[in-house]
């Protein structure tokens, strides 16, 4: 996509009339930019995911320009597949992917928390890891979701404690980085941690 883009800007071959630009480039910019000026939802990145396919055709253009078409071809082969592979290894944690330009599984929490990284899709998964570990306490449990956990027959002792507890411990990406700082000592303890985070729940014995 930013080559795309990047070759539209250079080869002039590529531009369209202004007016065929100006309808994909209005609601485009003013989608986008509605979005990022509002308060509460503009964390939220899956709010401006429909202005992509504007975005794509904008950027198609230089598929019909006198780009050398083999070369830009094979490019945009090569590069799709990479990001089919990439996406593709992180299932079933697909809400919770990003490509590699983000680094090691450590920094994704850099940059973005929330919805956009864990939203409690990992509930049921959680269940079923609780069900099959019956002798997993005591198990203290932080992980935020929209569904309450004692609706899915999850039990525990409650959320994991500021300081080292004895017993079992699942924790969310969420809970792991909040601004208090209440669980900074589970990264220092463990500082395997933040390499499991973006796959979901793990249970530590302690």
């Amino acid at each position: 996509m930013l080559l795309a883009l990047f070759l539209n800007c250079v080869y002039r071959s590529a531009n369209a009339p202004w007016q065929d630009e100006l309808t994909i480039l209005i609601p485009l910019l003013t989608i986008f930019i509605f979005i990022s000026s509002q308060d509460g939802f503009s964390i939220h990145p899956r709010y401006v995911v429909f202005v992509l396919p504007l975005l794509y055709i904008f950027a198609s253009k230089v598929a019909s320009s006198r780009v050398n078409k083999k070369w830009v071809s094979e490019l945009t082969a090569v590069l799709l597949a990479w990001v089919v592979g990439s996406s593709l290894s992180f299932y079933p944690h697909s809400m919770s992917y990003f490509n590699e330009l983000s680094g090691k599984p450590t920094n994704y929490p850099k940059y973005l928390l929330g919805s956009n990284i864990d939203w409690g899709q990992d509930a049921y998964a959680l269940k079923t890891w609780v069900e099959a570990n019956p002798d997993a306490k005591p198990l203290y449990i932080s992980y935020s979701t929209p569904i309450p956990l004692e609706k899915l027959g999850i039990k525990s002792e409650g959320t994991v404690p500021s300081e080292p507890p004895v017993g079992w411990m699942v924790v969310g990406v969420n809970d792991l980085c909040t601004r208090d700082g209440k669980l900074d000592w589970l990264i220092i303890q463990f500082p395997m941690i933040p390499k499991k985070i973006p796959w979901g729940n793990k249970g530590i014995h302690g």
